[in-house]
């Protein structure tokens, strides 16, 4: 599999995980307003997670609790190693969400006005 596709299923499997957090979230809350903010709670403290790993080291003790730390397309560019035990975390994590959001969808009660 060439570089390029390795990291595009690298991004999918990302894209598959925030999917899934903004379907549970959705499926979780009655209003979309909190729901929003949960889910941009959920991605900016794995953003700025990410961004302190690289500046202090003591943050790498808990780097693994942001969804950033398995997503790392530079690694393949660089030919360092073939993600693929990131990719399934990420996968993993992502139908778990869509999983959690379905059943939460299904045993919602949709209030209409």
């Amino acid at each position: 599999m060439g570089k390029l596709a390795i990291v595009a299923a690298n991004f999918y499997a990302a894209y598959v995980l925030i999917a899934g957090l903004s379907l549970c979230m959705s499926a979780t809350f009655e209003r979309r307003g909190v729901a929003l903010t949960w889910c941009f709670l959920i991605i900016f403290y794995s953003f700025i997670l990410n961004l302190l790993v690289a500046f202090w080291p003591a943050a790498r003790n808990i780097a693994f609790t942001g969804f950033l730390y398995y997503y790392a397309p530079l690694r393949v560019v660089l030919g360092e190693h073939v993600p693929w035990r990131d990719m399934s975390v990420l996968l993993t994590v992502g139908v778990l969400f869509w999983t959690v959001g379905l059943v939460k969808f299904c045993r919602r009660d949709i209030h209409v006005t």
